[in-house]
């Protein structure tokens, strides 16, 4: 392996990530700094200065997949042997790269005992758990499916399309059908969708992203929320922000009253709507957080997962109410999750930004404070391609397993359909 070349464009991956994902220019210009001089002394064969700049870029920037390979290759070749192995233990949670384990910089540990360990435990990692059946095979392969919610009275399910900012049905022949046209009612591209069966209605998140069709750079930041009618399919009422600003509506759920609980990913906020009366508001922003995505009620609290921080949980009763952290096990981690699920006694995640991408199901404590247990319901499944959001119905959850965000040109226009696959939506029973 070229090692400086793999080096160099390793560090232009990362700095680009790390550059986008912060959230201010100083802590980007910190981070960039941080980077570069890891890497003029990594070349130099200044080892142990890159290494301490590393140190530093994962304080800043901690748990990322890039960072973290790297202060393993520079514990090895620094001789810090016990770092390294606990840094491959980390890696392994959230990026169990089997080519990794082959690096050039890892000649040092590559001979241990203890290295012949840590590649079984990888290859564990890497075997696929949990048992689903197929529910729709799509060969329409450019509908880039985000979300999915099962219809009342098991009559098929709907699917939220991000490129073509349309939902369709699939019903239980396997046919697919218009649902809500695209464009119509000036929806963008669908994200998360949540049913309110008691009430009639569907509420659908939607944002406008280079990703859709006929995206212009006008639109840009733009976010609305959806109310239709379950029966009809009639639109009831849109909301829209009363504050001009970019927003990304990533998904929502629901509580007991039919109040309305919507994620911003472009900030850390949460919105939401009292009733379908009433209008869209700021309910909660949370400046400590970066990035927030799929939220769910059990109980008193909301629970909502940040993509890098982990599952925080809030009191429904006052928007004052401290924010709370949920602690989880050793040996695992709550980075990358996507969509997230209450259940009476815990959560199910869906993460695809770790390696192997998993749907889990973890118990909570009584006081919902922690995780005490965690059980996989589908990992590293051949299917996967970025799972994304599910649908709880009854014992079984049903989830999107290969959404297309890996499908488009840089530019955001949709690859051809010979370069995607089919898309699979799959069931898997909960645990009991």
């Amino acid at each position: 392996m070229r090692r400086t070349l793999f080096f160099c464009n390793l560090l232009l991956a990362l700095m680009l990530q790390c550059v986008l994902s912060y959230k201010t220019q100083g802590q980007s210009a910190d981070l960039r700094r941080m980077i570069e001089n890891g890497r003029e002394a990594y070349e130099k064969g200044d080892f142990a200065t890159s290494l301490s700049y590393f140190e530093q870029a994962n304080i800043t920037r901690p748990d990322h997949p890039m960072i973290t390979k790297l202060l393993i290759r520079l514990h090895s070749l620094n001789n810090k042997k016990e770092k390294a192995y606990k840094g491959l233990k980390d890696l392994m949670l959230i990026d169990a790269d089997l080519e990794f384990l082959l690096h050039d910089d890892l000649q040092f540990i590559q001979g241990d005992e203890q290295f012949k360990e840590v590649q079984q435990a990888y290859d564990v990692m890497n075997k696929a758990e949990g048992i689903y059946d197929t529910v729709a095979v799509i060969s329409h392969r450019q509908l880039h499916p985000e979300s999915i919610v099962t219809l009342p009275d098991d009559e098929g399910i709907l699917l939220g399309s991000v490129h073509e900012k349309r939902i369709v049905m699939i019903d239980n022949e396997g046919e697919m059908q218009e649902w809500v046209p695209a464009g119509a009612h000036g929806l963008y591209a669908v994200m998360g969708m949540t049913m309110d069966e008691e009430r009639g209605l569907l509420w659908v998140a939607s944002t406008a992203i280079p990703q859709m069709v006929w995206y212009s750079e006008e639109l840009e930041g733009k976010a609305t929320v959806f109310a239709f009618d379950i029966g009809s399919r009639a639109l009831i009422k849109k909301f829209e922000p009363d504050v001009s600003g970019k927003y990304w509506f990533g998904d929502l759920t629901i509580d007991d009253t039919g109040s309305v609980y919507i994620s911003n990913s472009q900030a850390p906020e949460i919105y939401r709507i009292a009733s379908i009366e009433g209008s869209l508001e700021k309910w909660r922003s949370f400046p400590e957080l970066f990035s927030l995505q799929g939220l769910t009620v059990i109980g008193e609290r909301l629970f909502f997962a940040d993509y890098l921080k982990g599952i925080y949980s809030v009191e429904l009763d006052g928007q004052s109410a401290s924010l709370r952290k949920v602690q989880a096990p050793k040996e695992t981690i709550l980075k990358g999750i996507d969509g997230m699920y209450g259940l009476s006694n815990g959560l199910i995640t869906i993460q695809n930004g770790v390696y192997p991408n998993r749907i889990s199901f973890w118990t909570l404590s009584d006081d919902q404070s922690e995780l005490i247990d965690m059980t996989y319901i589908d990992k590293a499944n051949l299917l996967f391609g970025e799972p994304t959001l599910g649908n709880v119905n009854g014992g079984s959850f049903y989830y999107i397993a290969n959404s297309q965000w890996n499908g488009y040109h840089a530019d955001g226009r949709i690859l051809e359909n010979d370069l995607l696959k089919d898309i699979y939506v799959l069931k898997a029973r909960l645990p009991n």
